[in-house]
């Protein structure tokens, strides 16, 4: 079986990233930076003008003490995650799991940087991605972790954080558009005018890349990752998708609206945790050939 490994499994490259963590304790939002950059190369002039935005939605004290937070959680994951490592999520092994607490630790990682590609990784494993490249999407996606967080670690007591969220590859069968057409064609579906991606409490459809994940423009699937930040956790043991796979998450909270799509996606809101996420679904899927289908 395949694995991602996460920082905690050499133990010895782990003593020495905890060392710095444990090491370190931010009292002004300057310091920021210079703690990411212990472990990534960082643009401080755009992480900077980051800190500027999001100093418009939060007071400076309570970002110093989330930021604190977020380190003293990190340093939990060998209680959390001890083995060390996330199986990759294959046809042989379709399912990967996490409790709601196991992914905050695993996301206070990536914000500061502290996870590793390898040779399985195409992409990025760390939310340097939105640090080193200052915008309206990337300080807007910034945001929505920033209330991540706080609702996470407001909650952090509750069985709440005990719920599952769940990863799972999904093989299409082939037969389905030959059912489709005998029953003459789809179920009755309704479309929506009013509301915004990731709105849908039951199941929502992304028409996703090969490489499911978060990304620095505002495209459906990176601002489905960003309103939805458990969903990020997705990038270190998803494979490519092949052209009869899909994936299905159930249970990633949403915590973010944002306004307009592509270059102008805006933070809008924090969504109120009022809502029964771990019934939610979303099914990424790279593509879907209609051509067969004759009465669509």
């Amino acid at each position: 079986m395949a694995f991602y490994y996460l920082c905690n499994y050499d133990k010895q490259k782990w003593e020495q990233k905890k060392k710095i963590l444990e090491s370190l304790k931010i009292t002004k939002l300057e310091d920021l930076p210079q703690l990411i950059s212990e472990f990534s190369q960082i643009d401080e002039t755009q992480l900077n003008s980051s800190l500027m935005y999001l100093r418009k939605f939060n007071h400076e004290q309570m970002l110093v003490g989330l930021v604190n937070e977020i380190i003293q959680y990190a340093l939990k994951i060998s209680d959390l995650i001890p083995c060390g490592k996330i199986p990759r999520m294959t046809r042989d092994n379709p399912i990967v799991e996490f409790n709601r607490k196991q992914i905050l630790c695993i996301l206070c990682h990536m914000f500061l940087c502290t996870l590793e590609k390898d040779k399985n990784t195409l992409y990025w494993v760390n939310f340097d991605i939105w640090f080193n490249i200052s915008t309206k999407c990337t300080n807007s996606y910034i945001q929505s972790l920033i209330e991540y967080f706080h609702e996470s670690f407001n909650l952090i007591n509750s069985e709440h954080m005990n719920e599952i969220v769940k990863f799972e590859k999904k093989i299409f069968d082939k037969n389905l558009f030959n059912l489709l057409n005998e029953n003459n064609g789809m179920c009755d579906f309704e479309i929506r005018l009013n509301g915004s991606i990731g709105d849908c409490e039951q199941v929502e459809v992304d028409f996703a890349n090969m490489d499911i994940g978060f990304g620095k423009t505002g495209t459906q699937e990176e601002i489905l990752f960003a309103a939805s930040p458990e969903m990020c956790a997705a990038v270190l043991f998803a494979q490519t998708l092949a052209d009869d796979e899909a994936i299905i998450i159930t249970g990633a909270r949403k915590i973010a609206k944002f306004n307009g799509y592509g270059l102008d996606v805006e933070f809008g809101e924090k969504v109120p945790n009022n809502r029964i996420w771990s019934k939610r679904k979303f099914r990424l899927k790279e593509k879907i050939c209609l051509e067969n289908l004759k009465n669509v």
